[in-house]
């Protein structure tokens, strides 16, 4: 039974694919929305800056997400390991009560495509790090 763990292999990657890149996209994709639409003049100036301001948080919360993960994946870490691993998910949910406001002066739907990444990463970097502590 040499094929025994290509099953837990194939689930490992199929998570991980869901983990790092459903956030990428909706950020991705959120940056083209701002430009195209919210940015060129449909909604007065306090509502562009404001949204502008919620879409620059949630890159933040996507980076500050992918930095977890190469910290936890990775094998030489330069700042001390539990100390990092809160100050990351502190930062996403500070990161996440900036954001989540500043998305409902957006219009149209995608605006809760964002709120629900913005909800998603601090709750995934939250048992992402308690399961690195754990083990």
């Amino acid at each position: 039974m040499p094929y025994e763990f290509l099953g837990q292999i194939l689930a490992g990657i199929i998570i991980g694919g869901m983990l790092l890149v459903g956030p990428s996209v909706i950020v991705f994709y959120g940056w083209s929305e701002w430009h195209s639409k919210i940015h060129q003049g449909e909604l007065p100036g306090w509502r562009r800056t404001i949204g502008g301001v919620g879409i620059l948080f949630i890159t933040a919360q996507t980076i500050l997400f992918l930095t977890l993960l190469v910290t936890i994946f990775g094998h030489k870490i330069a700042v001390p390991y539990r100390f990092f691993l809160s100050g990351c998910v502190l930062g996403e949910l500070v990161l996440l009560v900036v954001a989540a406001p500043c998305m409902f002066a957006w219009r149209g739907r995608f605006r809760w495509w964002l709120l629900a990444s913005s909800f998603y990463l601090p709750v995934i970097s939250f048992f992402s790090a308690l399961a690195a502590l754990a083990s």
